[in-house]
Order: C-alpha cells, then sequence, then structure tokens
C-alpha cells in the first residue's frame, strides 16, 4: 500500500460519481480498490506511520468526496438528478466549492430543524434519556461501558423506533 494518490475531482464530480465504485487508483493484489473504502484500507495501516501521515493530510479531501456523494446516493446514485439540483441561476454546473458550501447549510438547517423536538424528546424523559420509560432505547456499549447516544439524528432515529414499538409511550407523546 502506498500513500493515497494526489488526485482532485473539483473539475471532474462525473469521474468521483464512477471512481467512488470502481477505482484502479489504488491496487492490491490485483484488484482497484473503489474510493468509498480507502478509509478502511488506511485506517488498516495504522502501524505505518508514514501512510498515517499520509492520510491525515488527505483525509480532509476524502470526508469532502463522502459528503457529495450522501448527496449524490441520496438523489438516487443519478449524475444528471445531481446536476438538475445544483445548477447555477444560469443553468450552469454549480463549482465544487459552492456544492459543498450549499450541502453544508443545508446540513445546519436540519440539524438546527431538529433542536426543538430533540428538545422535547428529552423533556418527555425528565432531561435523562437513560429514564426507565426510555426502555434502553438510547444508550449502547462502548468499550464495556454504557453510553448515551448523543446527535440529534441518533436521537429521533431511535425516539421514532420507540413510538413505533411502544403504543403507551406513543399515547403519552400525543
Amino acid at each position: 500500500l502506498r500513500p493515497p494518490p494526489t488526485i482532485s475531482f473539483k473539475d471532474n464530480l462525473d469521474g468521483l460519481f464512477v471512481e467512488w465504485y470502481a477505482s484502479d487508483r489504488i491496487v492490491l493484489g490485483g484488484r482497484g480498490i473503489p474510493i468509498r473504502v480507502w478509509d478502511r484500507l488506511y485506517k488498516k495501516a495504522a502501524d505505518v506511520p508514514r501512510l498515517q501521515k499520509a492520510w491525515r493530510k488527505f483525509r480532509g479531501t476524502w470526508g469532502q468526496w463522502k459528503f457529495i456523494m450522501e448527496e449524490f446516493e441520496r438523489l438516487g446514485s443519478s449524475s444528471t438528478t445531481f446536476w438538475a439540483e445544483y445548477k447555477t441561476e444560469t443553468g450552469g454546473r454549480m463549482l465544487y466549492q459552492h456544492i459543498l458550501d450549499s450541502l453544508q447549510n443545508e446540513r445546519a438547517r436540519a440539524t438546527a430543524d431538529l433542536d426543538g423536538l430533540v428538545a422535547r424528546i428529552r423533556s418527555f424523559f425528565g432531561g435523562d434519556l437513560r429514564h426507565p420509560d426510555a426502555r434502553g432505547k438510547f444508550v449502547y456499549k462502548k468499550s464495556g461501558r454504557t453510553v448515551v447516544v448523543s446527535t440529534n439524528a441518533q436521537i429521533v432515529e431511535r425516539w421514532t423506533q420507540l413510538l413505533d414499538e411502544h403504543d403507551d409511550l406513543r399515547l403519552r407523546w400525543e
């Protein structure tokens, strides 16, 4: 394994849409490694300092690609649909950084939208997601310790599951 290749998709997102799933920029055992799994590949090389240093430098770029690809997949993995969504006022394709900015702004709006709901959920349990009525839905084990989920998205997802599973809680909530 060598350090991540020096590449950019800033002017070729269509190339990223393809290479995310099938790429030959890194080849191991005669097989191309898709960009989407590069993070796992380099995490496994944690005992090789030069690779870890190279990955630390590259990780931010890979994270941006992942951010864009999550949106690409949300839009049905269609280049046509993606570019219909991310076009300029004049009908051209948005620039790479403008797409990232748009995605970040949308994520911030979505997070803000969840803030009120999460506050109500916490209040429902008296501010304690470990409350017995929560039935352990908001906790998980990590390294032998019990940890409470912390992101708004996790809380809302588990809350929705809890309401689906327990009519008594749903009735109290409504």
